[in-house]
């Protein structure tokens, strides 16, 4: 059996062309599926460290499959680290215990943004009117272009239903 380090899958990722916090994704992928052995195989036929399934990636022989870094190519069935979806353990989330792992060997994270699972930030806000300020001009603007946007909002349902009145 042959296990490889978090370090070696790394590396072997980044040679295989994911970035840096895609490489991270994928070995976090790698050791949830194999525990990053590269003999591994699975119970349905899956082969390697990323556990790819030749049946339906024919282009990959056994013995590329085998290879941790010729597995790594899976670089193209992930369209190039856009899309983890043909992992079962991406798709379930059991990958995301190993992350904290590899982001310390890698010195990197996975940068997974948007994180469904973290608390949804506003995309904007609108201060609150600072009663203890003398300066609340940002909001006296603010408002004014509200009220600017809001006429001519008005302005056009009057010319349409004007127009269409004729």
């Amino acid at each position: 059996m042959s296990t490889l380090s978090i370090r070696q899958a790394y590396r072997d990722a980044r040679k295989a062309g994911f970035n840096a916090s895609q490489a991270v994704i994928i070995v976090a992928i790698a050791m949830a599926e194999s525990g990053l052995r590269s003999d591994a195989i699975g119970p349905v036929g899956e082969i390697g460290i990323t556990q790819v399934y030749p049946v339906t990636h024919p282009q990959y022989s056994r013995a590329c499959l085998l290879d941790p870094q010729c597995n790594f190519n899976a670089y193209e069935i992930s369209n190039h680290g856009t899309n983890w979806h043909p992992w079962t353990t991406y798709n379930e989330g059991t990958y995301k215990q190993y992350l904290p792992q590899v982001e310390k060997v890698a010195g990197t994270s996975a940068n997974l943004f948007p994180d469904p699972s973290a608390p949804q930030q506003p995309i904007y806000s609108i201060p609150a009117i600072d009663s203890s300020s003398q300066d609340n001009t940002g909001l006296a603007v603010l408002g004014i272009g509200t009220l600017i946007a809001g006429a001519a909002v008005i302005a056009i349902i009057v010319v349409v239903v004007w127009v269409s009145i004729k």
